[in-house]
């Protein structure tokens, strides 16, 4: 995948390295088997879990802002339903061009309780809502967010 444009602090591959491992220390994917009732096949599952003792740090979330909302830049956020259902989070995005179409690839993924104690939901909502990263998210043809954490929340 072609990036966009130039980053606004180091280049494509320190900022997603910073990404992807943050991303490891928040999140982690469990993958299992289930079975299916009627005819006994089993299929691989897999579902996104959360470090609930790991948080982003003022720092980490400061970085991860001056990613964003960039006139060159090529990283999105999006609010998403978590946990099953269970609790709102943010999922972050490198944009970019493989072939002849937009393309994106989950860099970092996170929930609400994993931002530091100082930042709001509504916060982070200024964030997904600026006009650059609803721009991305709209070439990647994404659902347009709400700033209302109660549609990613039950």
């Amino acid at each position: 995948m072609v990036n966009l444009g130039d980053e606004r602090a180091g280049t494509g591959n320190e900022n997603d390295s910073f990404l992807k491992s943050l991303d490891a220390r928040l999140h982690y994917v469990h993958e299992g088997t289930g079975t299916a009732n009627r005819s006994g096949h089993q299929f691989l599952v897999a579902w996104d879990l959360y470090h609930r003792d790991q948080k982003l740090t003022e720092e980490e979330l400061a970085r991860i802002r001056g990613l964003l909302n960039t006139a060159a830049g090529d990283y999105a956020i999006y609010p998403a339903n978590t946990g099953m259902g269970f609790s709102a989070g943010l999922v972050m995005l490198r944009i970019g061009i493989a072939g002849m179409r937009y393309a994106a690839e989950k860099v970092l993924q996170f929930i609400e309780k994993q931002l530091p104690t100082t930042v709001s939901w509504s916060a982070m909502a200024e964030l997904y809502m600026g006009e650059r990263n609803l721009e991305l998210l709209a070439l990647i043809g994404a659902e347009k967010p709400v700033p209302d954490q109660s549609r990613y929340d039950y």
